[in-house]
């Protein structure tokens, strides 16, 4: 019974994953167009702001393309979740030490980026409409009163932890999900360790560019289409670990009989007695003659 319970459970897992395969893959792909077609819209708009003032004189005059700008990097940086949601179910169901817990981790750290992208174009939109029209200390450096019309703004404020919080969320959801996932044979080690490195950057670096590239990269592979196929744990359904000395084995080794030590198997000479061999050291001595 618990051995088809098991197979049941593995069933399951892979009629689950087949049928969101197709949709994360979707969303994988839509990451990446999203934020190619914002790069190609805003490109030029702001290229030539070399300090604060600039920008927002500058950003005043392409306030609706870069609002266009933000919602397809807001609405790319939610799609996110979707990849790195599916990673995170597909080691849990192959691990059972996995805290599921911190699965809502992989949802709401893109979610909250998402959201400071917005509040950030908020933020300048409302910094450069002041900066434009005089508000502020006249007396200033122009960029010192450009940063502070930006500091002053409610949504600036909104951003900074938004930013903080999802990149937490991010950070921890994407280095904890690989970590499992190349621990039960989902990610080779090699992909495994670029994302957590790619996790830690979030934090150290503050940009989620490198992140972006890895879950889109996952996206393809849990799609089907990957370089050399997969690993082997996502037929199966269970965890392959992958042992210290290459790739897992994805054929089984074969049973052996019981009671036979190792390195006894099929062959019937291995359990038949040798033959014997004449061995002169152990002939018998001819009997000296009497006289």
């Amino acid at each position: 019974m618990a051995a088809e319970q098991a197979q049941l459970s593995k069933r399951e897992v892979l009629e689950r994953e087949s049928r969101w395969a197709r949709p994360t893959l979707l969303s994988a792909i839509a990451i990446a167009l999203l934020f190619i077609l914002a790069a190609i819209i805003g490109s030029g708009d702001l290229s030539n702001a070399d300090d604060s003032a600039q920008f927002l004189e500058d950003f005043e005059q392409v306030t609706g393309s870069q609002l266009v700008v933000s919602l397809l990097q807001a609405a790319g940086l939610a799609l996110l979740a979707v990849p790195l949601f599916y990673l995170f179910q597909a080691a849990a169901a192959r691990s059972g030490r996995m805290r599921t817990a911190f699965v809502g981790l992989t949802v709401a750290g893109p979610l909250f980026l998402a959201g400071a992208f917005a509040a950030r174009w908020i933020a300048f939109d409302g910094a450069s409409a002041d900066f434009v029209m005089g508000v502020g200390d006249q007396a200033a450096d122009p960029d010192t009163r450009a940063d502070d019309l930006i500091e002053d703004q409610t949504a600036f404020g909104v951003t900074q932890g938004l930013q903080f919080a999802g990149g937490i969320g991010v950070a921890f959801g994407v280095g904890y999900t690989t970590l499992y996932a190349m621990r039960v044979g989902l990610l080779t080690r090699v992909w495994g360790a670029i994302g957590i490195a790619l996790g830690i950057s979030v934090l150290l670096l503050g940009t989620a560019i490198g992140v972006l590239a890895f879950i889109v990269a996952i996206g393809f592979m849990i799609g089907g289409y990957w370089p050399g196929g997969r690993p082997p744990a996502w037929e199966a359904g269970e965890a392959i670990p992958w042992p210290k000395g290459g790739p897992p084995d994805r054929d089984p080794p074969p049973e052996q009989e019981p009671g036979l030590p190792d390195g006894f198997g099929d062959r019937a000479e291995d359990t038949d007695p040798p033959a014997e061999t004449y061995d002169p050291v152990g002939s018998p001595r001819k009997r000296k003659r009497r006289r």
